[in-house]
């Protein structure tokens, strides 16, 4: 079967998607002047509205756009807005300023006519149906469902249109197609929109073993031997090198995005709400503090070293049979106490060179840690070792 292309959203800082005039004005009026945004038109379904601050108040002017075009004033037409933007920092032409910056957005950004790129793609699955069946856990954005489609089992994330949790759907849908296929990735199907409803559905191949976290925390210590354990982390430390030559940064590995297919089977890393790629790495509002590296914290310098630390963290998780990292230390302690020193401890059984390669990933000059082909071969080492001393559930 043919692989679709990837979908990239492209970064435009300015789009704010479905945004009020109240509350465009509310982002603005303390802003300077010439600071500007542009919204989704409520009022005209299709068109857009530029929205600048000047002299205390915001100014809002609609963009029509008509036959693939966008314009201001039905004489000068753009074909994309960036293009319609360049011009207008370049004069005003019957604006009241120039356009002079954005303002700064914090979260994803947004693309006008984003899911049109997956329909362009051959993501946009239509005429399919689409069964959802039951509720089976839910994201930082959305419930997720198992569903059917054409009559097999799949994840579906329920996703609200025309709202924050939209653009969040979107986003983590195009990492998932520049992603692409990698047997311990979550797969992406495709989206279904359904109007009606007013819904989103982002699907995903089912993994029937649920959550990896789960897994750990209910039947992990009386299941899951070193081998098995070994197998798992060799697992989501090959999909972050695969990551890694797509030039994606997932920013959210933690065994509750680790998906496995059986008992325990084979794990799958999953969840791409948060990734980007290695050049889109926007500020965000809101980071899972105890996974992240305190580079990305403090100054949000993602990079492939700061998903080595998460990386780090996820096998202390993975040992530790889900315990919560940094035990005994509250979220707003944890970067001080990494900044001065402090690393998780070895947790109890675990392979010395395992926690080793931990440690390492844990260095705070992210120069210092270890690539996602470095713990692999210490990983694999380990396994080879266990194999050759013919290690049971017991050893």
């Amino acid at each position: 079967m043919k692989q679709k292309d990837a979908v990239t959203i492209p970064v435009l800082p300015w789009y704010y998607g479905p945004l009020s005039r109240q509350d465009a004005e509310g982002l603005l009026k303390e802003s300077n002047i010439g600071t500007f945004l542009i919204r989704e038109s409520v009022n005209f379904p299709g068109d857009y509205t530029l929205c600048i601050s000047h002299n205390g108040s915001v100014e809002h002017y609609r963009i029509l756009h008509v036959n693939n075009s966008y314009t201001l004033d039905e004489e000068e037409l753009f074909d994309t807005l960036e293009a319609l933007v360049q011009h207008y920092s370049r004069r005003d032409d019957g604006l009241c300023c120039t356009l002079r910056s954005p303002l700064e957005k914090l979260g994803p950004l947004v693309s006008p006519g984003g899911i049109e790129c997956f329909q362009s793609t051959g993501w946009l699955i239509e005429g399919a149906e689409l069964t959802i069946e039951g509720s089976i856990g839910r994201g930082d954005f959305a419930e997720v469902c198992k569903a059917k489609l054409n009559g097999s089992s799949v994840a579906a994330k329920v996703i609200k249109q025309l709202s924050e949790s939209s653009v969040l759907g979107l986003h983590e849908a195009s990492a998932m197609t520049i992603a692409g296929i990698h047997p311990n990735l979550v797969r992406f199907i495709g989206l279904v929109s359904e109007p009606a409803a007013e819904c989103l559905y982002l699907l995903t191949e089912f993994c029937p073993g649920g959550c990896l976290l789960n897994w750990l925390r209910t039947r992990g210590q009386a299941q899951l031997d070193q081998r098995q354990q070994l197998s798992l982390a060799i697992n989501i430390a090959s999909a972050v090198q695969y990551l890694q030559l797509r030039q994606l940064i997932h920013r959210d590995i933690a065994c509750c995005n680790v998906f496995i297919t059986g008992e325990p089977g084979i794990a799958k890393l999953g969840d791409f709400g948060m990734s980007r790629r290695v050049d889109q790495c926007e500020r965000t509002g809101r980071l899972p503090v105890k996974w992240t590296a305190p580079e990305a914290i403090l100054n949000s310098e993602f990079s492939f070293a700061s998903d080595i630390w998460s990386l780090g963290v996820f096998l202390w998780e993975l040992y530790s049979f889900g315990r919560l990292p940094y035990p005994g230390i509250r979220v707003k302690d944890v970067v001080s106490e990494v900044e001065s020193g402090y690393q998780l401890p070895p947790p109890k059984d675990c392979p010395v060179p395992v926690y080793e390669c931990m440690r390492r990933t844990w260095q705070l000059d992210p120069q210092q840690r270890p690539s996602a082909d470095d713990v692999l071969v210490t990983l694999n080492r380990e396994y080879n070792l266990l194999l050759g001393r013919g290690c049971s559930a017991d050893n």
